[in-house]
């Protein structure tokens, strides 16, 4: 993803983003196991928009690109899919660096 802090393509810049996300099936909807490619390819269909792009020009992020907006945005989407899934998302991290980093919890 790239992105600029106000909006100025000439300041546009690159970010390699990680996310992990903590989950646990849904027991009270009867499921003991899932096939993890289908888990993955919920999230990879989740996160393909942002691949490439200059999230400056995304609505959804109306003009406020820093990684605790990218992360609220992104954490929402995929919590969303994993419940349609029966998967409880119960921790959420997107960093930057190891030492630029957002968890999301207690929302979820």
């Amino acid at each position: 993803m790239s992105h600029s802090f106000d909006g100025d393509r000439k300041k546009e810049h690159n970010h390699t983003l990680e996310i992990l996300c903590f989950v646990e099936l849904d027991a009270s909807k009867g499921f003991d196991v899932m096939n993890y490619n289908k888990v993955e390819r919920q999230l990879l269909d989740c996160l393909e928009p942002y691949q490439e792009s200059y999230l400056n020009d995304m609505e959804v992020f109306a003009g406020d690109t820093t990684i605790e907006n990218v992360g609220e945005v992104v954490c929402r989407e995929i919590n969303e899919r994993a419940q349609r899934m029966g998967i409880n998302l119960y921790r959420f991290e997107i960093a930057e660096t190891p030492l630029r980093s957002y968890v999301i919890t207690d929302k979820l």
